[in-house]
């Protein structure tokens, strides 16, 4: 009988002070893995710009290649939540043909992109949404006239960030960035935005 009474004893114990000690350990847990959760992502990106505008795919075609550097400075206020500022500088130049005269011409855009991102950690897995303003630099060259300005856009943008299992502090990124931003050049429009895909690789250090 003594020996029943201390087991229940025991076990009222376990259960009074279990809950505690395991929302101790949980707590410690979170603030581990917000410590060692990288305050600044940079790297660089390579991607594939699908083309939205009529005029620039009858002279291009639908897609070019497109790289770039970008900086993310991040901000957690949670565990597993975290905000960020996104500054990305890209690239693209695509060699295409006039619809008129058949002479070669050329398209290079340099898009600068400002953004804000909600990253939230699912294990070892880092999704995230975005949305920002974009300044793109543009300049077409041809045989027969050479053109350049600049224009501002908007966009939205998806993706997940995913460390390297044996290299902790780099991280693969995958993305998908949808762009609006339109020309004016001598009364006609054209369309630069476009649909983005790609992959990065970043790496992740800690600064505050």
């Amino acid at each position: 009988m003594k020996k029943i009474r201390c087991a229940a004893f025991l076990l009222i114990l376990s259960w009074l002070f279990l809950p505690p000690i395991q929302a101790e350990e949980e707590e410690r847990e979170r603030k581990v893995q917000k410590n060692s959760f990288p305050s600044v992502l940079m790297g660089f990106s390579v991607g594939s710009y699908h083309f939205q505008g009529g005029r620039i795919k009858q002279i291009y075609g639908n897609t070019g290649s497109i790289k770039g550097l970008e900086i993310n400075p991040i901000f957690s206020f949670h565990s597993f939540h975290h905000l960020a500022l996104s500054l990305e500088v890209k690239n693209l130049s695509k060699k295409g043909s006039s619809t008129f005269t058949r002479k070669t011409t050329q398209l290079t855009l340099f898009p600068v992109t400002l953004a804000g991102k909600y990253l939230i950690q699912v294990h070892d897995w880092i999704p995230y949404v975005g949305m920002g303003w974009d300044y793109y630099h543009y300049k077409e060259t041809s045989e027969l006239h050479d053109t350049s300005g600049f224009t501002t856009g908007y966009h939205i943008q998806g993706g997940v960030y995913y460390p390297i299992p044996s290299l902790s502090s780099l991280f693969v990124k995958i993305f998908v960035k949808f762009t609006q931003a339109t020309a004016q050049e001598n009364s006609l429009e054209a369309n630069l935005g476009g649909l983005e895909m790609g992959l990065g690789l970043l790496w992740g250090i800690r600064l505050f």
